[in-house]
């Protein structure tokens, strides 16, 4: 947003196409170099129901679990903060670290973190404020570790 501060007229900031794209590749290079600190990376969450009330072993529910290790019990409408590991691990347990572990092992159990997962959530906030003024078909592909293009414009 910044940057899109910059400019004074919708064509003015189209003109900053190039920039906003080397911004978003810088940050997704520093998640891939897996130096942005945990703690800028939380996700949270609301709790929707009690531990009970869940049928499916989601993030929301996950956290819940973690939790109880503690004996930190959580009311619907009370918020939880993780990071997210693996989002995808095949064990559900080793997807997401809640905060409190985090910061009750001093950092010693971290992992690190979801790369794709974070760099998807990039792409989607990037999304959200530029597709208006992004060239045409900028945002057909997803990008992943495995696709790191330049985009310019003609």
């Amino acid at each position: 947003l910044a940057i899109m501060r910059q400019a004074d007229t919708i064509s003015e900031i189209k003109e900053l196409h190039l920039e906003i794209h080397k911004t978003f590749l810088h940050y997704k290079e520093l998640l891939e170099l897996g130096v942005v600190p945990w703690q800028e990376l939380l996700v949270r969450k609301t709790i929707g129901k009690t531990m009970d009330e869940y049928t499916v072993e989601n993030a929301n529910f996950l956290s819940l679990e973690q939790l109880l290790a503690y004996k930190i019990e959580i009311e619907p409408g009370e918020k939880v903060r993780y990071l997210v590991v693996k989002e995808n691990h095949p064990n559900k347990k080793k997807r997401y670290q809640i905060e409190e572990t985090l910061i009750i092992s001093k950092n010693l159990e971290i992992q690190g973190y979801d790369i794709d997962y974070y760099t998807k959530q990039l792409w989607i906030a990037l999304k959200e404020v530029w597709e208006n003024f992004a060239p045409n078909g900028y945002f057909r592909f997803t990008p992943s570790r495995q696709i790191l293009f330049e985009w310019t414009t003609a």
